[in-house]
């Protein structure tokens, strides 16, 4: 039997992909010009930066919480619903834009074979590759060397990945050498809930907002005084701090109990809203320029309730259409497993 989703985790994993959104529709690289003339404006979108970083790191602390099975069927159907997304994106926009003409590079784009393509799809991928023997030394570690392990791992990655840049091959996070080291990190946690795992959901929604008033904080400030590259090295998904933030979610979420159907149906199509609006044909021509516009048009609270319509809608789109896919794999799953269907 099926195990049934936990719909407290699952309503984490949607607002995870809502964070995607923000961070896509914030426009950070317009704090240095708008710092003098709409201070407000500028730490509003610090705060929402605060929140709304932690969205790719909660995705897979998600996956090394529950542990990811490694299943050809589960491998194909991830495949089959990104190059669904890729083609249909190419579609639409030969819809929209019929001057448009054929050639590599559109084949390129739609096989996921630009370096620029939908990144954290080849990270995860990659991740679920190797889920098997990150599970075997999980399974078969002591508590002592995992925590080991651990500490070299996130001391590494702090030192040389985030604080000097002394290696490259952690990208800021954009990696599957981070997401192992997050993968890992959530098994630890799930297994032997460390004391901190134990507060009251309070307290951890108390913590949570601490970081964030203090992350987007010194962020304003450094910009006020003209030093933009220290909210660049806050706005890491590599930073500890937002790793910790991240991981105080996926807590704080796990101590909530309930179950709602509505919610689970959504859950299933999650990934969806990355694969539309980060598309290549989609993402800059479409979502951001029309992000910019209404950031340029309207200001204050106007602009927050226009920008979440707008994310929204995007959101919800992406959700229904993919149920389409959902259909269209199935059929040709039962085809497979049954030629005479």
């Amino acid at each position: 039997m099926k195990a049934l989703r936990k719909s407290n985790i699952e309503a984490l994993r949607l607002i995870s992909m809502f964070f995607v959104l923000i961070i896509h529709a914030n426009f950070l690289s317009k704090t240095t010009l708008l710092s003098l003339e709409a201070p407000i404006t500028v730490y509003t979108q610090f705060f929402f930066a605060s929140i709304s970083f932690t969205c790719v790191n909660i995705f897979v602390l998600i996956s090394g919480w529950f542990g990811i099975s490694f299943k050809v069927k589960g491998l194909c159907s991830f495949l089959f619903q990104c190059y669904f997304w890729s083609v249909f994106c190419c579609v639409l926009s030969y819809i929209i834009e019929d001057d448009k003409t054929l050639n590599l590079n559109v084949i390129y784009t739609c096989l996921m074979l630009r370096q620029d393509s939908y990144w954290f799809v080849k990270s995860y991928l990659l991740l679920y590759l190797l889920s098997p023997l990150l599970n075997t030394f999980v399974e078969h570690t002591t508590k002592k060397q995992f925590l080991s392990v651990l500490i070299s791992f996130f001391v590494f990655q702090t030192l040389l990945g985030w604080a000097t840049y002394a290696v490259n091959f952690f990208e800021s996070g954009y990696s599957t050498t981070s997401f192992v080291g997050l993968y890992l990190l959530a098994r630890y946690i799930k297994l032997y809930t460390p004391k901190w795992c134990k507060l009251s959901p309070q307290k951890d929604l108390g913590i949570i907002l601490l970081i964030i008033i203090i992350t987007s904080t010194i962020s304003f400030i450094s910009v006020r005084l003209g030093t933009k590259t220290i909210w660049i090295i806050i706005y890491s998904y590599i930073n500890p701090i937002i790793i910790f933030e991240s991981l105080l979610f996926v807590v704080l979420f796990n101590k909530l109990h309930f179950q709602k159907k509505l919610i689970n149906c959504c859950a299933t199509s999650t990934f969806a809203v990355y694969l539309f609006h980060c598309n290549d044909y989609i993402f800059r021509p479409y979502y951001q320029r029309y992000s910019q516009y209404i950031f340029n048009q309207w200001n204050g609270i106007e602009y927050l309730c226009i920008i979440f319509i707008f994310m929204l809608s995007i959101f919800v789109f992406s959700i229904l259409f993919d149920k389409l896919r959902i259909i269209i794999w199935n059929f040709l799953y039962r085809i497979y497993n049954h030629p005479t269907y």
